[in-house]
C-alpha cells in the first residue's frame, strides 16, 4: 500500500480512539474530511484544473437545465404559471447563488503556490548576512579598482602634459 493509505489508516485508528466523546456522525465527517484533506495536497495542481474543468460543466448544466424550465414555463397558462412561478423561484434563486459560487471558485483559483521547504526562510536568512558582506566586499573592489584607473589617468594627463613641455 501506498503511503497515503497508510496515513488515512492511521487517521482512522486516531479518530476512534475518540468514539466515545463523539457521535458516530461526526466521527465519519472527521475522518472522510481528514482523508479527502489528505487527498487534495498531494495533487493541488491537478486536482485545481480537474475541479475547475468539472466546476465549468456543472455551471453549463445547470443553466442548460434552468433555461429548459424557463421555456417550460413559457408554455403554461397564466394561472399554471404563478403556481409554476411560486414552487420555481426559490429553486431557480438556488441555482443561480449556485452559480455564482462555481465561478468564484474558478476565479479565485486561478493559481496554487507550490509547497514550499519549511527551511527554506531559514536558509535565505541565514544566506543574507553572506550575501551582503560578498556584495560590501565586491564593491570595494570595484572602488578600488575605479580610484586606481583614476590615478593611471591623471598620471598619464601629467605624463602627457610634460612631453608638451619638453617637446616645445
Amino acid at each position: 500500500l501506498d503511503r497515503q493509505t497508510w496515513v488515512a489508516i492511521k487517521l482512522i485508528r486516531c479518530l476512534n480512539h475518540l468514539s466515545g466523546v463523539l457521535s458516530t456522525e461526526k466521527m465519519r465527517e472527521l475522518t472522510l474530511n481528514g482523508i479527502l484533506n489528505r487527498k487534495n495536497t498531494q495533487n493541488d495542481s491537478v486536482a485545481s484544473v480537474s475541479c475547475k474543468r468539472e466546476a465549468s460543466q456543472k455551471i453549463d448544466q445547470l443553466l442548460g437545465g434552468l433555461h429548459q424550465i424557463m421555456n417550460l414555463r413559457g408554455e403554461l397558462n397564466s394561472s399554471d404559471a404563478e403556481r409554476f412561478d411560486d414552487r420555481i423561484e426559490p429553486i431557480r434563486l438556488q441555482i443561480q447563488a449556485v452559480v455564482n459560487a462555481l465561478n468564484a471558485f474558478i476565479l479565485t483559483t486561478t493559481e496554487i503556490p507550490e509547497p514550499k521547504n519549511i527551511y527554506d526562510d531559514l536558509y535565505e536568512e541565514y544566506l543574507r548576512p553572506q550575501q551582503l558582506e560578498e556584495n560590501e566586499q565586491q564593491q570595494q573592489q570595484k572602488q578600488m579598482r575605479l580610484n586606481s584607473m583614476r590615478l593611471r589617468v591623471q598620471q598619464a594627463k601629467m605624463d602627457a602634459a610634460e612631453t608638451k613641455k619638453l617637446a616645445s
